[in-house]
Parts: C-alpha cells; structure tokens; sequence
C-alpha cells in the first residue's frame, strides 16, 4: 500500500474552506481513497505544531479543532514513533540541511513510518532540494526514501485524463514520474494500482 504522509500545511488547507488550496486538497484526499493510498501523519509533530499554532496566534482554537475533525473524517492516521529514534535522526538531518528542527521532525517522521511520500503545500521547506540531502542520510542509514512535493501535480495528471481506469492513471503517471516530480515512487504505483486492474 502507498503510504502519504501529511505535513500541517495539508490538514490546515483540507480544515479551512477558505484556504487557497482547500478544494485542491480535499479532492486529492479524495482521490487518495480511491486509489486505496494510506494517509498518516506523526502524532507528536502535528500535536507540536498546532500547539505552538495556538500559543503564537496564527490558529485559533475552533481551527484546531477543525483540523482534528478532517483527520478523523478523512481517515488520517496519527502514529507515534520511538522518540529517541527519531530525534537521533532530526539531529542527523541538522547536519545535511539548514531547516528548523520542527520541520525535520516531519521528515524524520515521515522516513521512520515508511511513507512513499511527504506532501506539502509548503515549497520553502518541503522541496526537491531538501529531498536530496534527506535521503541521502536515509541512504547513508539504510532508510528508505521518501519523495516530496505538492498534491498538485498528482491532481494534475489524474484530472488530465479522461478516464479513471487504474491502469490508464497507472500508465499516464509512470510516464511522466521524472518530468513531473509526481507523489509516488514507480515502484508504489506499480504494486498498488496493478493489484487493482
């Protein structure tokens, strides 16, 4: 199964109807079900983030509690990882890249619970870039690697078709995976979507 983990930046579009990425997020959500993709994201991240959300201002409470409300709506899974673990990793990432720690907590997290991908609204801190010096510490470990980007470009394969077979989205996704920089690792969307058709 396709694991997709979901930085903030993806539950606050999918909780605010106002957002500028809401309607994009919430069909990719919806696609994501289609396809039998898993939704996760790590427990102690998202609660971080939406505490220092609360405490600096930019979140209200009722925006708390709306995004609570979409994971659980959307089937979000919230997982918790061995703490120590996983700091031992952020820490190791510091010394690839100059992102903040609470960042690096995403794709520690994301790395530890296998997610294919890490999707992002977020370009700044969640690009191709940063990708490369993430994985290449994944390597260097033994981890797997995980694949970064926007819902955007998935969304903007899948609706280019005109039909939504899985083996057509299959087809038309695999060929474009390196001029895109899509969501999913060929190899994920071979299994996945053969097992369906």
């Amino acid at each position: 199964m396709v694991r997709v983990y979901l930085e903030l930046s993806t539950l606050i579009s999918l909780a605010n109807p106002l957002d500028l990425f809401h309607t994009q997020t919430r069909n990719f959500m919806d696609e994501m079900r289609t396809f039998g993709f898993e939704a996760v994201s790590y427990r102690q991240a998202v609660e971080m983030d939406l505490a220092i959300g609360l405490t600096r201002r930019p979140l209200r409470v009722g925006d708390a509690l709306r995004i609570l409300e979409v994971m659980d709506a959307y089937e979000i899974k919230l997982l918790s990882l061995n703490s120590r673990d996983l700091l031992l990793l952020v820490n190791e990432y510091l010394r690839e890249t100059s992102l903040k720690f609470g960042d690096l907590l995403h794709y520690a997290g994301a790395t530890l619970l296998n997610a294919d991908y890490l999707s992002s609204w977020n370009t700044d801190d969640f690009n191709e870039r940063t990708e490369e010096s993430i994985n290449n510490v994944n390597v260097r470990r033994g981890l797997k690697t995980i694949k970064v980007g926007t819902r955007l470009k998935l969304r903007q394969s899948i609706n280019g078709s005109k039909t939504h077979s899985p083996v057509f989205v299959r087809n038309l996704m695999i060929s474009s995976i390196n001029l895109e920089g899509l969501l999913v690792p060929n190899s994920c969307l071979n299994s996945c979507l053969n097992s369906r058709g």
